[in-house]
């Protein structure tokens, strides 16, 4: 008969087994800079939980730890908000072009049948102010 699994601890050399970084251990994706996705896993899949020094490591505190299994998108949020406003003036920055590239990448998709959304002359009456 199968075993149901009630929770995954994971460790540095844990291998994820699913999603985007299926392939890698946790500690390579710490490595690559991925800690978010990280805490966005431990918040947001009740079966997955890290050992303390990984939650150490990926910027979770003592006060937004949750019990396991369990989940809570909205101590999520409120941790993403926190760091973000921790950040320098410089990273704020970076994050922001990233997210307003990704929102054009989303419009050029999304319009891709209109070849005249980004002319030279939209680009140019959207910086003035027209519509």
């Amino acid at each position: 008969m199968g075993q149901i699994t009630l929770l995954r601890t994971m460790t540095g050399k844990s291998i994820i087994g699913f999603g985007r970084y299926a392939d890698m251990s946790v500690q390579q994706v710490i490595d690559l800079r991925k800690a978010p996705y990280l805490r966005w896993l431990y918040f947001n899949f009740t079966k997955i939980t890290f050992t303390d020094d990984i939650l150490d490591e990926i910027n979770l505190w003592e006060e937004f730890r949750i019990d396991k299994p369990g989940k809570c998108p909205e101590k999520h949020k409120r941790l993403s908000g926190l760091l973000y406003d921790r950040l320098h003036y410089k990273s704020k920055k970076h994050i922001d072009k990233r997210i307003k590239s990704s929102k054009i990448k989303k419009m050029v998709n999304f319009r891709k049948h209109d070849h005249k959304a980004f002319s030279k002359d939209k680009l140019t009456r959207n910086n003035h102010g027209h519509k």
